[in-house]
């Protein structure tokens, strides 16, 4: 006479206890992560900014020219950062703010231009057109 399976379908102890092994491994992996991940210092109140001047090769300034941070989004490839588009003033400056990523690069007039951007930081980026007008 076979011995009743009951509600474990004839699973032995010993894989019970390498189940219970690999889950409570998987377990400890996850509250690892969510460790890490979840008290990372993000200054909601006053953010990260820095300064940017753009201009032409020629020296004149890019004024009024929109100005959208990117970031680089690994399998998504480049992506506008979560903060905003900005326009540079009559002098071709522009304030950068945003909030706990870091800004791997600056889109402005088509061309991708790859740069760190960090708080307090102050930046010139000449624009691969010659003039405004071009």
């Amino acid at each position: 006479m076979k011995p009743a399976m009951g509600c474990l379908g004839g699973m032995n102890i010993a894989m019970m206890k390498k189940a219970l092994k690999i889950s409570g491994l998987m377990a400890l992996v996850l509250m690892v992560f969510v460790a890490v991940t979840a008290f990372k210092s993000v200054d909601r109140v006053n953010g990260s900014s820095c300064t940017v001047t753009v201009k032409y090769s020629n020296g004149d300034p890019a004024k009024n020219v929109e100005v959208m941070p990117m970031n680089y989004g690994g399998i998504m490839g480049w992506t506008a950062a979560d903060c905003g588009k900005f326009t540079t003033n009559s002098s071709g400056v522009v304030t950068i703010k945003w909030y706990g990523e870091t800004i791997k690069g600056l889109y402005i007039k088509g061309n991708r231009y790859e740069l760190t951007l960090e708080d307090g930081g102050s930046y010139t980026v000449t624009l691969k057109q010659k003039h405004e007008y071009d």
